[in-house]
């Protein structure tokens, strides 16, 4: 029984753990998304107007940002500006690109790359999960000590008393009670 618990436990968790990882790596990539979506214009508009000083601040603003970190800005198929938050660079979980557009028309004019990394989130998951497991396995203990003690008391205790009794009054001989009337017997006086 307690081995059964003690698997469920952890497959529970487990699959809660997983599906926390999940839910917070699509919340950060939708907050890389809107960072970028929200400084696309700032770029697009530096790239064109050759202003590399504001392409590299606001690109450097990028890799700041929640889980980004590596940005290229791509012009003729050739990188103009990389620049990465850590060096050496993390491994990039994720990569997308973006389209930089000459302001006011549809013309692409460049690529924006974005690599992001969750390795924070890997680590926050392995603590929640180790934390989990010990709160869970506690809990499993503490139930299993629980039921323990209860099924001692209220079955074994008394069915111990009721063979003593038996035991006692079949050495005395003296009554011919059979076991079943001196059970309730038993059971009337408790």
């Amino acid at each position: 029984f307690a081995l059964i618990s003690v698997a469920l436990a952890l497959l529970i968790s487990g699959v809660e753990v997983l599906r926390e990882r999940d839910q917070a790596v699509v919340a950060r990539q939708r907050e890389a998304r809107s960072t970028v979506e929200a400084n696309i214009d700032t770029l697009s508009l530096a790239l064109w107007s050759l202003d590399d000083r504001v392409l590299d601040v606001t690109a450097r603003s990028l890799v700041r940002a929640a889980g980004i970190v590596r940005v290229e800005v791509i012009e003729d198929s050739m990188p103009k500006l990389s620049l990465n938050r850590a060096t050496p660079p993390p491994t990039s979980d994720h990569v997308w690109e973006v389209a930089l557009q000459r302001p006011g028309t549809a013309q692409t004019i460049g690529t924006l790359r974005i690599g992001e990394n969750y390795d924070d989130i890997r680590a926050q998951m392995t603590r929640r999960g180790a934390i989990l497991l010990v709160t869970e396995l506690t809990k499993i203990l503490a139930t299993s000590i629980l039921l323990f003690v209860v099924v001692y008391f209220t079955i074994t205790r008394p069915l111990s008393a009721l063979a003593r009794k038996l035991q006692s009054s079949a050495r005395e001989g003296s009554s011919r009670r059979q076991p079943e009337t001196a059970f309730v017997n038993w059971a009337w006086s408790k």
